[in-house]
């Protein structure tokens, strides 16, 4: 029997590929956005994090909604080898408090299941703050899942606060 220290196994870290280039969204990216937003529903439906009674995606109406968004100006794309691998849509709307104030409202970020943990969900949530900023925004509101207990952390690591919840009636 020998007094050796036992060796220490050295963890291997694994590499975080850097996130692809961030840009605004146009028109031209609207298909590839429904078809990310398809999948990444999809992909919650398999993990069990789909709220019940959300129903089928109607994608003439998707593609109509993000169009919009598009062309105002709110819509940024992450892009992978020609291919959209993440989005973010945004606006900009009164403050709730203050209204004095004009804050920038992101309404979805999303990731392609296959696409993620690399940071384009921080990259998008970066070009995010800064078109906020250009647009002379107070503040950048992010809405969250309720199962979203990954991005309410990072949003809060990220200097997020909650700060007020809301009401929805589907109409």
């Amino acid at each position: 029997m020998t007094d050796a220290q036992p060796t220490k196994r050295k963890r291997r870290r694994r590499r975080r590929k850097k996130p692809p280039p961030v840009r605004r969204g146009v028109v031209g990216d609207v298909v590839a956005v429904v078809e990310l937003i398809v999948a990444e529903r999809a992909d919650r439906v398999e993990r069990g994090a789909h709220r019940a009674g959300l129903g089928e995606i109607n994608a003439d109406h998707l593609c109509e909604t993000i169009r919009r968004v598009a062309e105002a100006g709110g819509l940024i794309v992450a892009e992978d080898g020609g291919e959209v691998v993440g989005a973010c849509a945004m606006t900009l709307a009164p403050s709730v408090f203050n209204y004095d104030h004009i804050n920038a409202v992101v309404f979805s970020i999303l990731v392609a299941p296959g696409a993620r943990q690399h940071g384009i969900g921080s990259a998008l949530l970066d070009a995010a703050e800064e078109c906020a900023r250009a647009s002379g925004a107070a503040g950048l509101n992010i809405g969250s899942h309720w199962d979203g207990q990954n991005a309410a952390r990072r949003y809060l690591e990220r200097g997020h606060r909650l700060c007020e919840s809301y009401y929805l009636k589907d109409l």
